[in-house]
């Protein structure tokens, strides 16, 4: 070989082996994972329960994701790593029945509606009111705690049997098992004395000092407190399939899955209602609502003056 075919023979061979190094030395480089994107499960809402100022939303993983006002921890307090059959918001706290039925609390608990929650029961199922919580036991007996000002904790019923129980700002229902009602505490309105005695009912809501159910022939009654139409605005001739009831409002979700709202609409929590799109349940907060879609994903109006008609992204469509 001449010198003239040599040297760019030796050019060649010096750049395969720079290229060679160079390649090691990029392999060498840990490159992290692109982050593993969220479950179907996680972008998808079971269920959903509006506090006062505050939302929390089950997932269908099981895992609990909460936003809005978080004074009191009632957001960042929701357990991250537990997995919940259901849980309910009341105004400033929230309760969740976990998968081994045992209970966890979180938020305010200036009047021990978290530390007061029993640790060793099992439960089916509960309902946060303002400041108190009620649940029913596996036995179908009730346990409720936090603040009793009126009644509606300790006011509950021992040895009655109960499918159900709704809590207010400081009263309480219960469907029992023939499916009448029972109720105690606060009765300034007639939210307690003016509850039906001889209908039976398929389930209700306690709002503020008003309570809605729906019969067994799918229509609604409701009682109490009716300053804003929440209890005359409910509407006589519809099927419900539920219904919740907020500060002073009332949606239900009816046959068709439509929905209907009435009483209070200061926030649009009334009017602003989605007419069109189709509902698997809902659950109203004190000004707010927010509901899950035949999608499973959310959708939240009214008040938003923390955020908590904001869906997070993800569970929000």
């Amino acid at each position: 070989m001449g010198r003239s075919q040599a040297i760019p023979a030796r050019r060649a061979r010096t750049a395969r082996l720079l290229a060679l190094a160079a390649g090691a030395a990029l392999a060498a480089v840990a490159i992290p994972a692109a982050a593993a994107a969220p479950s179907a499960a996680a972008q998808q809402a079971k269920a959903v329960s509006g506090g006062g100022f505050h939302t929390c939303a089950l997932r269908m993983n099981g895992k609990v994701r909460c936003w809005g006002d978080d004074s009191f921890g009632q957001v960042s307090g929701a357990p991250s790593q537990a997995s919940f059959r259901s849980l309910s918001a009341g105004d400033s706290h929230t309760c969740g029945v976990r998968m081994n039925r045992k209970l966890r609390c979180w938020g305010f608990d200036g009047d021990g509606q978290v530390s007061g929650a029993p640790s060793q029961a099992s439960f089916r199922s509960l309902g946060a009111g303002n400041s108190h919580t009620c649940g029913v036991r596996m036995n179908s007996k009730l346990r409720c705690w936090g603040f009793d000002g009126d009644g509606q904790v300790s006011g509950a019923p021992s040895q009655a049997s109960f499918r159900s129980v709704g809590a207010g700002a400081s009263h309480t229902c219960g469907v029992r098992m023939n499916r009448k009602l029972r109720c105690w505490g606060a009765d300034g309105s007639g939210q307690v004395s003016g509850a039906p005695s001889q209908v039976n009912f398929r389930s209700l809501s306690a709002g503020t000092s008003h309570t809605c159910g729906v019969r067994m022939n799918r229509k609604l009654r409701c009682w109490g407190a009716d300053f804003f139409g929440q209890v005359s605005g409910a509407p006589s001739q519809v099927n419900f399939r539920s219904l919740s009831a907020g500060a002073n409002h009332t949606c239900g979700v009816r046959m068709n899955r439509k929905l209907r709202c009435w009483g209070a609409d200061s926030s649009g929590q009334a009017s602003g209602a989605p007419s069109q799109a189709s509902f698997r349940s809902l659950s109203a907060g004190a000004f707010h609502n927010c509901g899950v879609r035949m999608n499973r994903k959310l959708r939240c109006w009214g008040d938003d003056s923390f955020g908590q008609s904001t869906v997070p992204p993800g569970l929000s469509g």
